[in-house]
This record gives C-alpha cells, structure tokens and sequence, in this order.
C-alpha cells in the first residue's frame, strides 16, 4: 500500500537542524552537577 502523499513529504524534508536550547554556561553547571552526583543511592 502506498502512502498518497509520500513523495509530496519526501521532497519538503531537509536536513536535521541543530537546536541550542541550553546556554554554554547551563550546560557546564549540569556536567558539574553530573560529576558531584553518587555513583549510587541507598534506600533506608
């Protein structure tokens, strides 16, 4: 089965685009946030 409108979307693709949504700074405090984090946690 053929889709009807298959060829119309294939040509109105286009690259994946890159999106920023994080600034340079956010994204280095949660790598820090990352790196102070435990291994693992313990239920008591």
């Amino acid at each position: 089965m053929k889709h009807k409108y298959l060829d119309e979307i294939k040509n109105l693709e286009g690259p994946p685009k890159k999106v920023n949504i994080f600034s340079e700074k956010e994204i280095k405090s949660m790598q820090e946030l990352y790196e102070d984090l435990p291994e693992r946690t313990y239920n008591k």
